[in-house]
């Protein structure tokens, strides 16, 4: 006989969410991190997809407690990291915490969905503790995609990016020098320095390439991201950002924000 199978559209749970990041984390199993954190983003903006006023259960939902949450957001950017195995290192050389750009960048469009569609939860947290994902929620609610934010000193923000960018560069070039076992690792020959990054946990906010800012517009348009933060007053990340900004910096997108939705009035 034939199996029958009956196909449905369903809400994500934060267990199934945190199961698909342990497969990613087991040696033993034929499944990258990388693979993994695709497939995470597959059904992350498929859940998000079904979204409407009267879901219950909402089709994405991160529960309250800080553990939990706090095991999502690095889980995925630990999906980021670049892996190297059978590789001796120099005896005291401790390597930088490397990622792969695109996926590292990827891990943070999830956790901005994840956010919007949670804001008392993974919300509060990017804002308080994850400068990058605070970023991109004041992108996404200003419509705004440019680096440096308008919240902060431009000329200060530029010249430190530069300092780190300036650091990470050595940093990968020493590295990758260490694994090319006799090879003289420069700017021009190395493999590395276009697909590495090197972060640090609660460091700030990295200038994004502008493919990452046009694919997060285009996300936030597809998923009215921006909507969903708006309307949030417990915490209230519209006023803060007002706040940051100042009244007349905040102006232009605030009116663009009044003539682009009917409610727009009723969240300011």
């Amino acid at each position: 006989g034939y199996a029958c199978f009956t196909l449905c559209e369903c809400s994500l749970l934060e267990n199934t969410l945190m199961r698909l990041g342990v497969l990613g984390t087991v040696n033993n199993l034929p499944l990258k991190p990388q693979e993994v954190l695709v497939i995470i983003n597959s059904v992350v903006r498929r859940a998000a997809m079904l979204d409407t006023d009267n879901d219950v259960p909402p089709p994405l939902q991160i529960t309250g407690q800080t553990k939990h949450n706090l095991d999502i957001i690095q889980m995925l950017i630990k999906l980021s990291e670049y892996k190297y195995h059978n590789i001796k290192l120099p005896e005291g050389y401790n390597p930088p915490q490397l990622v792969v750009s695109s996926h590292y960048w990827r891990a943070w469009q999830i956790l901005l969905v994840l956010a919007a569609f949670n804001p008392t939860t993974v919300g509060v947290l990017a804002w308080e503790r994850h400068p990058t994902l605070r970023g991109f929620m004041e992108m996404v609610i200003t419509n705004n995609y440019q680096f440096p934010l308008n919240s902060v000193n431009y000329q200060e923000t530029m010249m430190l990016e530069k300092q780190l960018s300036a650091a990470e560069e050595s940093d990968i070039l020493i590295f990758e020098g260490h694994i090319a076992r006799g090879v003289k690792i420069t700017k021009q020959n190395s493999h590395m320095l276009n697909q590495l990054m090197v972060v640090k946990e609660g460091g700030p906010m990295r200038k994004p390439p502008q493919a990452v800012l046009d694919q997060t517009r285009l996300l936030a348009m597809e998923l009215h991201l921006g909507h969903k933060l708006c309307k949030v007053r417990d915490p209230d990340f519209l006023l803060d950002i007002i706040k940051k900004q100042g009244t007349s910096r905040s102006m232009s997108w605030l009116s663009e924000l009044v003539k682009n939705s009917e409610n727009s009035f009723e969240l300011l």
